[in-house]
């Protein structure tokens, strides 16, 4: 087992201990954080262990599904197992009540359901559609569990606090996908992955030429899909906005702050790329 979880520690990046802080992280471990209160400081840390663990697993399980020649290694489905046995013994011990195990089931099944949803679209290359991608989106039930588990020990069964849970956590699913997809776009491009943002760009073009990828880079440089996305990114956290401050995080706007500030520096980035491409472009074609 340590072998491959070095193997796996190997995916994370440069900087593995950082993971989960990166500027364009997921706030996987952060709302539980801030929305837990005192009381809760001593025990929160078995809930930010097992959702690291849960999110590892997922991970392992990601790859194996939509990188099987690259980082989808099948061994590592064996160190899932350990994982997600610890994580499922330590949410355990956190939140024990029957209506929170209710909950976590169903987000458990969600995030499987979508996954295999969204792994059929895009074998099967068919139009991607915003509605698509909204319903795929809700494979991060995942970060549902840790804000449903917080709310049990305080003993939060209000349905209407639950479902803006359901509300914040797709919204940040959204917007998370959304950066991703731009920032990973020349990868995707080169592997030939048919993401949200690479199968709009390809709908843009004639059938015959939707698998070359020098025809889609012309799209990219042609069109502003790129900042098309991001600000829908910006518009998804603005929504997400009052859902988390009425579940009660803390930091909720200084987070959404953060992270429109983040994807303006993105959008600024990426049209500069976009006019250095089509001028390169220009030049070439003289």
């Amino acid at each position: 087992m340590r072998g491959l979880a070095r193997e796996l520690i190997a995916t994370l990046g440069p900087n593995p201990n950082r993971f989960f802080s990166g500027p364009d992280t997921s706030p996987l471990l952060h709302f539980p954080i801030w929305l837990a209160p005192k009381s809760l400081q001593r025990s929160l840390p078995d809930l930010l262990e097992a959702t690291a663990l849960a999110y590892l697993y997922v991970r392992i399980q990601d790859n194996v599904v939509d990188e099987p020649a690259t980082r989808g290694k099948p061994p590592l489905l064996l160190l899932g197992n350990v994982l997600l046995a610890d994580a499922l013994v330590l949410v355990g011990d956190f939140a024990r009540s029957r209506e929170f195990w209710r909950h976590a089931k169903h987000a458990w099944a969600l995030f499987s359901e979508e996954t295999e949803r969204e792994r059929r679209q895009v074998a099967a290359r068919r139009p991607y559609t915003v509605a698509d991608y909204r319903r795929h989106s809700r494979k991060v039930a995942l970060a549902r569990i840790p804000l449903y588990a917080v709310l049990a020990r305080t003993k939060t069964t209000d349905s209407s606090i639950l479902g803006q849970v359901d509300r914040l956590i797709d919204c940040m699913g959204q917007a998370y996908g959304l950066v991703n997809d731009v920032l990973g776009c020349s990868r995707d491009l080169s592997s030939g992955a048919n993401t949200h943002l690479l199968a709009t760009a390809r709908a843009m073009l004639p059938r015959a030429q939707q698998n070359d990828t020098k025809a889609v880079e012309r799209v990219l440089v042609a069109q502003p899909l790129l900042q098309t996305f991001l600000r829908r990114a910006m518009r998804l956290h603005r929504r997400a906005l009052p859902l988390g401050e009425a579940i009660g995080i803390r930091c909720m706007r200084a987070f959404t702050e953060e992270r429109i500030a983040r994807i303006e520096h993105h959008i600024r980035q990426t049209t500069t790329m976009r006019l250095s491409a089509a001028l390169a472009l220009g030049k070439a074609t003289q």
